[in-house]
């Protein structure tokens, strides 16, 4: 299923999706239960570069697809749903962050564990597993060290949103997106290069 195509809202608050690969109707729970499986990662992950807390990031993420199946109850038009869940998210963010500071750092143990988790089936030797966790702490550590701004606009790029979807989502200028992307891998170089 694409979740860049458009959708159109049948009665009886069923969904049809004008993709032709679909070609069945999905009830909205169903619909934002597939995009949940598809994005929740993502979402999860871009949310938590800016909290830097993991309960937080769990519960706005949870929130985002929440609005999203209001949203297509009250008949919504949304054209990029990808686009617009993280919209929705990175605000719900913003507003956590306004009402309270985060924590000076991410987790370590909390990144290794997810790696870990997602590495378990290929069984590293022990010597590509010390090299894996010190890659992710210093990945870590650098990561950070970068403004909050920075940090959004790298984490956005490297879910594949283009310069001008990201600039759309923070409410800022393409040529600053670029800029901040710019300025964040110059500086993780740096801080890289720096890691003790």
């Amino acid at each position: 299923m694409n979740p860049d195509s458009s959708i159109d809202i049948a009665i009886g608050g069923l969904l049809k999706l004008s993709t032709s690969t679909a070609g069945r109707a999905l009830s909205a729970e169903q619909f934002v239960a597939e995009l949940f499986e598809e994005h929740r990662d993502s979402v999860y992950k871009h949310v938590l570069m800016m909290l830097l807390n993991p309960s937080e990031s769990e519960d706005v993420t949870q929130e985002a697809f929440l609005r999203l199946h209001r949203a297509l109850l009250e008949e919504k038009k949304i054209e990029n749903m990808k686009a617009w869940l993280f919209r929705v998210a990175h605000n719900l963010a913003l507003d956590r962050m306004r009402s309270a500071r985060p924590t000076d750092s991410l987790s370590e143990e909390m990144i290794l564990n997810r790696a870990e988790m997602k590495s378990a089936s290929l069984v590293p030797s022990p010597e590509q597993h010390l090299l894996t966790q010190e890659s992710l702490r210093r990945v870590s550590w650098a990561v950070t060290k970068l403004p909050t701004r920075q940090r959004e606009c790298l984490n956005l790029k490297a879910e594949g949103f283009r310069y001008h979807e990201i600039a759309a989502m923070l409410g800022i200028g393409r040529t600053s997106v670029i800029e901040h992307v710019r300025r964040a891998m110059s500086r993780l170089i740096e801080e890289l290069e720096t890691y003790v």
